[in-house]
């Protein structure tokens, strides 16, 4: 038995109704971990570094210009 074009309306109706909801939920699942990832960063950076350590090694025997 062929749909009606009432029928085929309303079942696409309810498909794009159950997309748009399970968009929400992804939605707002995503914008959970958008900001647990924030909190983690912002954690990061309002963290003290050890400054003693420098960030990269040097060596005393290469020279630093091109004259050197």
């Amino acid at each position: 038995m062929a749909l009606t074009r009432e029928q085929s309306l309303r079942e696409a109706i309810a498909h794009e109704e159950a997309r748009l909801a399970e968009l929400a939920h992804k939605h707002d699942e995503s914008r959970k971990r958008l900001a647990e990832l924030k909190q983690g960063l912002a954690t990061v950076v309002s963290t003290p570094t050890d400054r003693s350590a420098p960030a990269v090694q040097t060596r005393d025997d290469i020279p630093t210009t091109a004259e050197g």
